[in-house]
């Protein structure tokens, strides 16, 4: 259904059918990488391609329609002697339907066959860009006031000036918000399909491509937690200082735990704190905060429970440590002089 419902906005949008929510129902669909690189490759496709309109023959066109009311309703019959008896003016509406359909799955096709850039979306949607690679952190403050700080390894899009009665950014990654409170406009953090709202408040948000959860850690004011799915919303959750949300993306199951302040938002002052972490989660958080690889030879130590604090730490100080903690050895890799992996081993 929502494949569907994107290929119907982009092909109002290239009609210029579109109004002012369907155009912001797309944008929002365009947040995903998936459909972004459709998108565009769609609009080169349709401006480059010659757009004949392919001759459908009725019966085809009968027979599509007949499977699409079905699939509706399973009680749907047709009978022969009612199709032989529509009228002309009729079976010219089925052929324009049934048209839509396969203009819809020709499409979709296509997207499926090319390869999509993106400059032409973000024109589109004017959205500024702040990304940092593994190692880096990038403070920046919004038009409003709010100050985000953003994590290794993250991305952000925002509007240079936000217009309207919402404020609306788009995460990949992890950042800390610190929101101007504006009774007037709500402020909402997109991370995929989960929606993060408030009016002003403090909260970090952890929500990296490839991992399975997204999580929500308020410390100030309160946040509510949304799964929108084009034109549906649900709320998933309501949180009040203190309170964490651990949401699972496939299985669509939140876990609420209180959480440490330094645990969840200390990377942001260069603090990072590990209770009982598996190593494996470790050494991900330390490959975002120091920008350099990090591998186990023997991935039954991957398992190992890590206790241990870091602030301000050297990456050797760090490695160092690990090394006490796990009995194991470690070895460097470099490349132009320049640290790129360590071994332990």
């Amino acid at each position: 259904m929502q494949e569907n419902r994107f290929l119907e906005l982009t092909a109002k949008f290239l009609s210029k059918e579109i109004n002012t929510e369907e155009q912001n129902e797309l944008s929002i669909l365009l947040q995903l990488d998936n459909y972004k690189k459709q998108f565009e490759t769609i609009v080169l496709n349709w401006n480059s391609e010659k757009r004949d309109i392919p001759e459908f023959k009725l019966e085809e066109g009968i027979e599509i329609l007949e499977d699409k009311l079905y699939s509706k309703d399973k009680r749907f019959e047709w009978s022969e002697n009612t199709k032989e008896n529509i009228h002309w003016y009729q079976k010219r509406t089925l052929l324009k339907i049934a048209a839509s359909f396969i203009f819809f799955a020709l499409l979709s096709a296509a997207a499926l066959h090319f390869s999509g850039i993106l400059s032409r979306q973000k024109e589109l949607l004017a959205l500024e860009e702040r990304t940092t690679r593994n190692g880096e952190k990038s403070i920046l403050k919004l038009s409003d006031g709010t100050t985000i700080t953003l994590n290794g390894g993250s991305k952000i899009k925002y509007p240079k000036k936000f217009e309207g009665n919402l404020r609306e950014v788009f995460l990949e990654g992890e950042a800390y918000f610190e929101v101007q409170h504006d009774s007037a406009r709500r402020f909402i953090v997109r991370t995929g399909m989960i929606s993060t709202t408030v009016l002003g408040t403090k909260f970090n948000i952890a929500s990296f491509p490839g991992e399975k959860n997204t999580v929500v850690s308020l410390v100030e004011g309160s946040v509510k937690i949304s799964k929108e799915n084009l034109k549906e919303k649900v709320d998933i959750a309501l949180l009040q200082p203190k309170q964490q949300l651990s949401y699972d993306r496939k299985e669509e199951i939140g876990i609420f735990s209180e959480f440490d302040l330094q645990e969840a938002v200390g990377w942001k002052d260069n603090l990072l704190v590990f209770k009982k972490e598996l190593f494996s989660d470790v050494i991900v958080k330390l490959e975002r905060n120091y920008g350099i690889k990090m591998e186990v030879a023997n991935k039954s130590f991957l398992s190992k429970k890590i206790t241990a604090n870091f602030q301000n730490a050297s990456f050797w100080t760090v490695t160092e440590t690990l090394k006490k903690l796990t009995g194991l050895k470690y070895k460097s890799l470099k490349e132009n002089n320049r640290i790129i992996k360590v071994i332990f081993y």
